[in-house]
């Protein structure tokens, strides 16, 4: 929300009133650090238009306002971007507890879904967050292998399947 004096203007940083869609509204936005946890973006600042480019953008269930930014989406054609798919062949594993992964090059979605984070560690000892989707109903989780290294999957799916 923005209100001016004279020649200037300031941005309010509420996000309870806020009603646009911004890269804070994504899944993949970490609150801690205000950057992309799938791409190399810094985003310090409300307003940015870089969710409107990037095919990695999935908005968040949890964001206030969510059915008008719902709204948003659909009135800007969001939903009909083409993909670039790199690898388009699915990969099932059963996991010791008896829930399935599934890893893809397709974006899931679905009501039943819920974010699940995975802390990996790369091999320079940097800490990296890994974003899958929980099918809680069906037990299922997915992880999209678009925007992660091959290696971080690997180390994703050895940490679940050893669960």
């Amino acid at each position: 929300m923005a209100w001016g004096y004279e020649k200037s203007f300031t941005i309010e940083h509420d996000d309870s009133v806020r009603k646009r869609i911004n890269c804070k509204d994504c899944v993949n936005y970490d609150k801690e650090d205000k950057s992309c946890l799938r791409r190399p973006f810094y985003l310090p600042v409300d307003g940015y238009d870089l969710w409107k480019m990037c095919i990695l953008f999935d908005l968040s269930f949890d964001v206030n306002n969510y059915d008008e930014k719902k709204q948003q989406l659909i009135e800007i054609n969001h939903c009909k971007k083409t993909e670039k798919m790199t690898n388009n062949q699915t990969e099932r594993y059963q996991m010791k507890n008896g829930a399935i992964l599934v890893i893809t090059s397709e974006k899931v979605h679905g009501e039943s879904l819920r974010p699940k984070w995975i802390d990996i560690k790369e091999a320079q000892g940097k800490k990296r967050k890994i974003l899958l989707r929980e099918d809680i109903k069906n037990g299922v989780l997915y992880l999209n292998r678009d925007g992660y290294k091959p290696e971080w999957i690997n180390k994703v799916k050895h940490i679940l399947l050893e669960r």
